[in-house]
């Protein structure tokens, strides 16, 4: 785990507070999910969602996971059917995802966009942000941990970040991290 994404990481910890966490990924979950895709997840993404487990940060941006059972599923039947959902999409925007070759897989989604992870990087620095209305990728280059918590306390300095974040944290008293259990 390297010092920035172990900050990024602790701060987020911070901000979730004294939660519940539910449907917590184990490191066989993790291996079972890899052995089915046929592909290495990141070890700093595999140790932020098995903090996190299931749940929603903010309104709106639910955090995929090995162990979820329903619509947070990370499997390869999700991925497959996220990609078929947004085939058009992809095409337009010049980006391609699971199972084709530039490997990115799908981390957290919302309504009006997708956070992609690029697992051809194993630093877990390689997040893709899908902006579902604008029609457009962004590369954030950051951690889930990073750019969780630099949405939140209203970090960026891009111009859309202002609008992403108003999307998923849409009144000032909505938690940072509330976990649920989906089964």
């Amino acid at each position: 785990m390297s010092k920035h994404f172990e900050h990024f990481f602790k701060r987020c910890v911070e901000l979730a507070g004294n939660c519940q966490f539910k449907e917590q990924p184990t490191g066989a979950d993790w291996r079972q999910l890899e052995h089915e895709i046929g592909r290495r997840i990141p070890p700093d993404h595999q140790q932020f969602v098995s903090y996190f487990g299931s749940g929603t940060f903010g309104d709106d941006l639910y955090l995929l996971n090995p162990r979820a059972s329903d619509r947070c599923r990370f499997d390869a039947r999700r991925l497959e059917q996220n990609r078929e959902e947004k085939r058009l999409l992809l095409e337009d925007v010049g980006c391609d995802t699971y199972p084709k070759t530039n490997l990115l897989l799908i981390a957290f989604t919302t309504s009006r966009m997708d956070l992609l992870l690029d697992v051809k990087d194993q630093s877990g620095d390689q997040l893709m942000f899908l902006d579902l209305g604008q029609m457009a990728q962004v590369p954030l280059q950051m951690s889930a941990a990073e750019f969780v918590c630099k949405l939140y306390l209203g970090e960026f300095d891009e111009q859309w970040s202002a609008g992403v974040r108003r999307s998923i944290w849409v009144e000032r008293e909505t938690p940072f991290f509330r976990p649920f259990s989906t089964g």
